[in-house]
């Protein structure tokens, strides 16, 4: 009998160990962003943000997690961002160089690569400047870089 009572009692104190063991690991993992947020299409990683920032804001927080704001290369790529998104959210195209020429974060030729511009876009406005893209339900819209949305941060897979 002592046997099977000594075996239990070893077998509780290793199911407590483990049990702080897992804790520990739960406790590391919430210190890195969770890999499931970051989404995995043509051997890139897209990470569909929901915390609101200026366009300078969201190109920092891209750049502080190894990547960058999206740069949309096809059309498929904009169908899979529009199927993934339900709002407004930044993507890597601005004009704030020079007003009317648009230009890709990463240095992608904007004249010959696919345009998704709304009807009417991109329109400036006469108050304030609008430098920035946001894309929203498949289309894009020029908006002021100090307005807040989301971004879209992409990277390639390693």
């Amino acid at each position: 009998m002592r046997e099977v009572t000594g075996n239990f009692e070893n077998t509780s104190k290793e199911f407590a160990e483990l049990q702080a063991e897992i804790s520990g690991l739960r406790e590391d993992l919430s210190l890195i962003p969770p890999f499931n947020q970051w989404r995995l299409f043509n051997k890139r990683l897209h990470f569909f943000s929901s915390t609101k920032q200026t366009w300078t804001e969201a190109q920092k927080f891209c750049a502080s997690m190894n990547s960058q704001l999206v740069v949309i290369h096809s059309t498929t790529e904009q169908e899979y961002i529009q199927q993934n998104t339900n709002r407004e959210h930044w993507i890597g195209l601005h004009d704030t160089a020079e007003e009317g020429t648009w230009r890709w974060v990463d240095g992608t030729d904007y004249a010959s690569n696919v345009k998704f511009w709304a009807r009417g876009q991109p329109n400036g406005d006469e108050n304030q400047d609008e430098d920035c893209v946001v894309t929203e339900e498949g289309f894009w819209h020029d908006w002021p870089c100090s307005s807040k949305h989301p971004p879209i941060c992409e990277k390639l897979a390693e």
